[in-house]
């Protein structure tokens, strides 16, 4: 089974921790890191704490496993699966910093069998959390950032080997440079050049056309470019807000839309 090297997932953490969180910036010393992880992605949540120490920060870890997901869905009774710990969550929103989220599923589709209700039920017992936590971010007090650490599971998804599917992940995250944050650095600050001249640009709508699709999207006088900040490694998206009250058109989808609620934080 391939196994990333320690040097590979140094720099991994590396990059999370003194770049993505901070908004680019990298943590500082005394901040507090909450580190998330599924069971599979230890290895890389290991080097992240030591980074998150390395960097005079304070780690906390949170290991989630697939299979207690699946007790407490299939055997829980809906108080249950619906039951929040506010004081807990108050504390833990109230306490970090910033978080790091690996995303690291052993089954891309272990939630298959479950109830989807159950599903969306568990799911909107924590909105309360998120919400706190979105009201920190806005106030410039919370940064948080995603990363994918390769299984199997998900490896057999996307049709690869284990070691072909972790190859895309490292050159995505320039993790073969000798130091990939500089390499991020460099990326971002072309990013902004970019979302600079699109902010200066008066763009009043943005015509999508595609097979069968002609869809006239309406941005709002106050829409603004966004981009760079470290919120998901890898990630090289320059984006925008619709105002819905000026899309007009047809869009056409060949796939099965997918809905969920919420950001993972």
């Amino acid at each position: 089974m391939y196994q990333p090297s320690q040097e590979i997932l140094r720099k991994y953490a590396s990059v999370l921790v003194n770049f993505a969180l901070g908004s680019g910036e990298g943590i500082k010393k005394n901040d507090v890191v909450l580190i998330v992880t599924q069971t599979p992605g230890i290895p890389l949540a290991k080097e992240i704490y030591r980074r998150v120490l390395q960097s005079g920060g304070n780690p906390l870890m949170n290991i989630v496993d697939d299979d207690i997901k699946q007790i407490h869905l299939s055997e829980g009774t809906d108080q249950q699966i619906a039951f929040f710990p506010e004081k807990y969550y108050r504390g833990l929103s109230d306490t970090i910093d910033h978080s790091v989220r690996i995303l690291a599923d052993r089954d891309p589709l272990f939630l298959s069998s479950s109830d989807p209700r159950k599903i969306i039920l568990n799911t909107g017992s924590s909105k309360p959390y998120r919400d706190w936590l979105d009201a920190k971010e806005d106030g410039g007090n919370f940064t948080w950032t995603l990363c994918l650490y390769g299984t199997a599971g998900a490896a057999k998804e996307a049709g690869m080997s284990l070691k072909e599917y972790w190859e895309q992940i490292l050159q995505a995250c320039f993790l073969t440079e000798p130091d990939p944050v500089v390499t991020w650095q460099s990326v971002y600050t072309e990013m902004r050049r970019i979302i600079g001249k699109l902010n200066d640009m008066p763009i009043v709508n943005v015509r999508v056309q595609a097979k069968e699709t002609d869809l006239l999207v309406g941005l709002g006088e106050k829409r603004r470019w966004l981009g760079g900040r470290g919120r998901n490694i890898p990630s090289f998206e320059i984006f925008t807000s619709p105002d819905w009250r000026t899309v007009e058109g047809t869009v056409y989808f060949d796939l099965p839309l997918y809905r969920y609620r919420g950001r993972s934080k």
